[in-house]
């Protein structure tokens, strides 16, 4: 699971996304799963754990950056079968 001022600011975000938009159990579910797979991406990418001083600092290239190591697991997943 997650931990730390990131996984804070995920499960407040998730909270809000239930009470506040109704979002469906299943949306929350899959939000989660991908909030937890970028944490720990960001954990590695940054060197540390993200708070949110380091999450207001992330720049198109972090993002990109992620999109393209998702990219990589999935190629890695599909040949792997």
């Amino acid at each position: 699971g997650m931990t730390g001022a990131g996984a804070q600011l995920v499960n407040a975000w998730l909270d809000w996304m239930a009470t506040g938009k109704r979002a469906s159990r299943h949306t929350l579910i899959s939000y989660r799963q991908d909030l937890e797979n970028f944490l720990v991406f960001l954990q590695q990418h940054l060197g540390g754990a993200a708070g949110k001083k380091q999450l207001a600092a992330l720049e198109l290239r972090d993002f990109r950056a992620w999109l393209a190591a998702r990219g990589d697991q999935r190629i890695n997943s599909i040949t792997l079968m």
